[in-house]
């Protein structure tokens, strides 16, 4: 089933991420709202867009309500300090990282909708790269490491665990294994 939703924000992305866990088989396309978009220090920042892409992938600051997880401030604090950072408005160094890549790629032409594939495909990619290179490192197949992939993998999209948790639960299971056996 199709599913297009217009969205924007911290409620828009939470209103997508229901709509996630009560359909799960939808193939879900968000029209997000760009109104808010501004260039500040250079960079193209995209609140709304940016509010959907944590919150669906799991790294939105659900105890601030907004912004990433486990985000730093020193790059603002340092532009306050030069009185250039403006009072009402602050960016992450977690969040400038996105912003650098949004602005390069745009800079060369992109459409924000191809940026934004890009950056969510580069995330895909890598994870296609290390699987690779894991399970098949050398001349036989690592069937440990393809198991706990599959349990992983399952983990993530049948049961809905989220990212970080799966990752570090599976990077210590292997570790565990291979100093035990």
């Amino acid at each position: 089933m199709q599913v297009v939703v217009v969205a924007g924000g911290i409620g828009g992305a939470r209103f997508l991420q229901g709509l996630r866990a009560a359909v799960p088989e939808a193939d879900l396309t968000a029209i997000v709202n760009t109104g808010d978009d501004v260039t500040l220090h250079g960079l193209r920042i995209c609140p709304d867009l940016d509010s959907v892409m944590y919150t669906l992938g799991d790294g939105a600051d659900d105890e601030r309500g907004w912004g990433r997880r486990a985000e730093s401030w020193r790059i603002k604090d340092e532009l306050a300090r030069y009185g250039s950072e403006p009072a009402w408005f602050g960016l992450g160094d977690l969040d400038i990282a996105t912003h650098l890549v949004r602005t390069r790629m745009l800079d060369a032409a992109d459409s924000l909708t191809a940026v934004t594939a890009a950056v969510v495909g580069v995330i895909l990619n890598l994870a296609i790269w290390f699987g690779l290179h894991v399970f098949f490192a050398g001349k036989k197949t690592d069937w440990l490491a393809l198991a706990i992939c599959g349990l992983a993998v399952l983990g993530l999209l049948k049961w809905r665990w989220s990212v970080i948790p799966v990752i570090l639960g599976s990077g210590l299971f292997g570790l565990l294994v291979r100093l035990i056996g």
